[in-house]
């Protein structure tokens, strides 16, 4: 294996240790899964790839609290906040294997139904290549952007532990950064084992974390990203953008936002096969969404518009997601992607300042 494939992997794993400290402090304990499902056929090509079922087994490593940011989480029943290690079978030798690892928090919903919500990285142990793997179109790179999305239930209480079932969906894909990228969107059917529900103290009462301190906020980020277009191993086009908006804030956790983008997107000259110039290379879109907050990490989810010049083959929808984490005050270092067509079309990095 070479040096830089092998350094990838150990980035995947360290990358997922950095809220350890905080939850080793709150009495962390293990959780167990196993699950099948079904890698859906998204688009036309993905028809050839899934022939089985999928399969997978992992870990889990966090705490319920109430502490930190988790306090303004107040109905009494804490969050659970954690690491998911995982390893997946995607149900063909074309799609092959994924080992991911996942920051994940899960949300009281109603009762005993909880609500699971992660980003991470996955690692392709078999992506495509021209020589070894013509057929495993799917994902074209090792190192893959990973989302979790699940929706969970208790099925019995065992003591210190208690059985739970989940059904979700997880999604892999490197954004467009290297073709091919159909990506692996997962559905599975999980049976956990995980500890019984700890609070480490009494449900509080609603106070003054739930109110904002302003209801009206702006914003404006700056973001660059790539984009790989037609046949693997061709050019990758630069996509800048910069983009301003405005948060309507119900709670300290839950903002609703509208946003207009200006982007500079290089790769319109390779999709138009034509010469264009610096206007014609310019998109203006329009965003509405939601931004949720998990303490100092946000994750941003806008429903967006392209209103000039947009890409022939993707169309003028997609959904723009970020996740963003407030190193100083005010200031996010975010990184996301934008999906046409239920696809991820290019990835970025950026940087935003409230005001």
């Amino acid at each position: 294996m070479r040096i830089h494939s092998i350094l990838h992997i150990g980035f995947v794993f360290l990358l997922s240790f950095g809220p350890r400290g905080e939850l080793s402090a709150q009495s962390a304990r293990w959780g167990f899964h196993g699950q099948a499902g079904y890698v859906l056929p998204h688009r036309s090509e993905m028809h050839a790839l899934v022939t089985g079922h999928s399969w997978g087994f992992g870990a889990e490593h966090g705490s319920w609290s109430q502490n930190g940011w988790r306090a303004e989480w107040r109905d009494g029943r804490g969050i659970w906040e954690g690491v998911e290690y995982a390893w997946l079978d995607a149900g063909s030798s074309s799609m092959g294997q994924i080992v991911s690892a996942m920051w994940k928090v899960k949300i009281p919903v109603w009762r005993s139904v909880t609500g699971e919500l992660g980003s991470g990285l996955g690692w392709a142990l078999s992506p495509y290549d021209l020589e070894k793997r013509p057929l495993s179109f799917a994902l074209g790179t090792h190192l893959n952007a990973g989302l979790h999305l699940g929706l969970s239930a208790k099925l019995v209480d065992l003591g210190s532990h208690e059985a739970v079932i989940t059904a979700g969906l997880t999604h892999f894909s490197n954004g467009a950064v290297s073709m091919p990228n159909l990506g692996i969107n997962n559905l599975f059917l999980r049976l956990c084992l995980i500890p019984q529900r700890f609070i480490d103290h009494a449900p509080l009462p609603q106070n003054s974390l739930e109110i904002p301190q302003v209801k009206w906020s702006g914003f404006s980020a700056i973001r660059t990203g790539i984009r790989d277009v037609n046949l693997p191993g061709g050019v990758r086009h630069p996509v800048s953008s910069c983009m301003a908006g405005v948060l309507r804030h119900y709670s300290t956790r839950f903002a609703a936002v509208v946003a207009a983008d200006l982007s500079y997107n290089q790769s319109l000259r390779e999709t138009t096969g034509i010469a264009l110039s610096a206007m014609q290379r310019t998109q203006w879109a329009s965003q509405l969404g939601v931004d949720v907050c998990f303490g100092r990490a946000h994750l941003v989810l806008l429903q967006g518009w392209v209103w000039s010049n947009p890409d022939v083959a993707l169309g003028r929808r997609h959904l723009h997601a970020a996740f963003g984490y407030e190193l100083w005050p005010q200031w996010r270092l975010e990184i996301g992607l934008r999906s046409f067509r239920l696809r991820a079309d290019y990835a970025y990095l950026g940087i935003s300042r409230a005001f």
